[in-house]
C-alpha cells in the first residue's frame, strides 16, 4: 500500500482542502505541519477577499481610479496566493517541512 501523506499534503494547499488534511492527518507531524500552513493560507485568502470586497464597495465606485485599484489588488491577491500554494505543493512533493515565505512564521506564532 502506498503512503497517502503526499496526496493529503497536496490538499492542504487547495483552499478548504486544508481542513481535510488537518482532520485526517492529525497524527502525522508532516501532514499536521502542512495543514497548518494551508489553513493559514486559507485565512489570508479570506482576508484578501474581504479587502477586495471592501474596496469594491468604497473606492471601486470611483470611475477610473477605483477600477484600476480593484484590478491591482486582485492581481496582487491572486499572485501571492497562487505563488504560496505552488511553493507549498512543491515542498509537499519534496517531503520537506519548511515554512511558506513571510506567512510561515506568522502561522507558527498563531498555532504554537
Amino acid at each position: 500500500m502506498t503512503d497517502p501523506s503526499p496526496l493529503l499534503g497536496l490538499l492542504a494547499y487547495l483552499g478548504p482542502g486544508a481542513l481535510a488534511t488537518y482532520w485526517w492527518g492529525a497524527q502525522d507531524p508532516f501532514l499536521r505541519f502542512h495543514a497548518r500552513q494551508g489553513l493559514g493560507l486559507l485565512l489570508v485568502e479570506g482576508a484578501w477577499l474581504s479587502v477586495w470586497i471592501f474596496l469594491g464597495q468604497t473606492l471601486g465606485r470611483i470611475p477610473f481610479l477605483g477600477i484600476l485599484i480593484m484590478v491591482l489588488v486582485g492581481l496582487a491577491a491572486i499572485g501571492t496566493t497562487i505563488t504560496w500554494s505552488a511553493i507549498g505543493v512543491v515542498r509537499v512533493l519534496a517531503r520537506e517541512k519548511s515554512e511558506l515565505p513571510i506567512l510561515g512564521g506568522l502561522i507558527d506564532r498563531w498555532w504554537d
